[in-house]
């Protein structure tokens, strides 16, 4: 288990047979919250756990882990399932729909949570624990989520159910109302830097990443490995220029363009947020905004221009995804607002 989740995992194992019928993972991305759910449903499943989990070497464990055990319901959607491992992937194929020649959906639907529930209400393959898995949570559509407040109420015997969220807000109260909560919180910095140390990536990089991820040393991994810290120097500079004077808005979008827009949306986002963190007091290592007199100079600059309104419209074209919106018309209007002073 990862070392910032020990006390949670830890909890969990003692209390194992005591565990509430539903449990939500909550915490930021990239803390390993579907790990933790993983291991629990693994632990609820063995023959035999112990005092550290799952005995990893019953009949029940090897099946969980080729991702072909029966009595574990892994609900997802299409665009999770993309960037999941290959056996827990294996795991949540009986519930995706068929996206076949579209683009992977964003949402799990009432159709996948339907089958769910009809799965549920026969008895268990090995007569034992079932647990069902909804990773992510707030990928549950209106509907979907209706569909389920009545099972995660009275669920069916000896049935668990496990939920992943980023943050109690991102469920409905009627969800969250019929779960227990349990709170996976980012590591302390050194600890997180050491982390990454252990992992490959370097010491340049270390700080950047995790300020760029809310300290959360999964994510901050991922960035590196998504080639984003050679990119931040750059993203930084050219910003710097845009607010000078000396780069117009949409010359700096073409730059940027393609694959690149997603990663450089979701920065801009975080520059800005920890901007208004910042000039409202907050200091922390997590901020890409510190007290340097570079930081405190883009800081200075960028308070000026309507951030709040600009950080909402980031928010909503990252929930959706891109569903609507061409992203490179989207860039360029962005940092258009940006360019201009309020």
């Amino acid at each position: 288990m990862h070392p910032w989740l020990d006390v949670a995992w830890k909890g969990i194992c003692d209390g194992l047979e005591r565990l509430p019928p539903g449990l939500m993972f909550v915490g930021p991305e990239g803390l390993g919250k579907l790990d933790l759910a993983m291991a629990t449903a693994r632990a609820l499943l063995c023959a035999k756990p112990g005092a550290n989990g799952a005995c990893g070497e019953c009949g029940e464990c090897l099946a969980f882990d080729k991702g072909m055990h029966p009595d574990l319901h892994l609900l997802t959607s299409g665009l999770f399932a993309g960037g999941l491992d290959e056996l827990t992937a294996r795991a949540a194929a009986r519930y995706l729909d068929d996206d076949s020649g579209r683009k992977p959906k964003q949402v799990i639907s009432v159709d996948q949570v339907r089958a769910l529930i009809e799965r549920l209400g026969t008895h268990s393959y090995g007569g034992g624990a079932r647990v069902a898995l909804i990773a992510p949570a707030a990928a549950l559509n209106v509907n979907a989520a209706n569909a389920l407040l009545k099972i995660l109420e009275e669920p069916p015997g000896n049935t668990r159910f496990l939920l992943v969220c980023s943050g109690r807000d991102a469920v409905p109260a009627t969800v969250l109302s019929r779960v227990s909560v349990v709170e996976c919180l980012p590591p302390e910095h050194c600890q997180a830097l050491a982390w990454l140390e252990t992992h490959g990536v370097p010491a340049e990089h270390r700080d950047p990443l995790l300020a760029l991820s809310s300290g959360a040393p999964i994510a901050a991994a991922r960035l590196y490995e998504a080639g984003i810290a050679e990119r931040l120097p750059a993203w930084r500079r050219d910003l710097e220029r845009l607010l000078d004077g000396e780069l117009l808005p949409l010359s700096l979008a073409a730059s940027i363009g393609g694959d690149s827009t997603a990663g450089y949306l979701f920065w801009l986002e975080k520059l800005l947020g920890d901007t208004l963190r910042r000039h409202h007091g907050r200091r922390d290592p997590a901020l890409l905004v510190g007290e340097g007199v570079a930081d405190r100079r883009l800081a200075e600059r960028l308070i000026s221009r309507p951030l709040w309104d600009i950080i909402e419209k980031l928010q909503v074209y990252r929930r959706r995804q891109q569903r609507v919106v061409d992203p490179q018309l989207f860039l360029e209007d962005v940092l258009i607002a940006v360019w201009q002073e309020v």
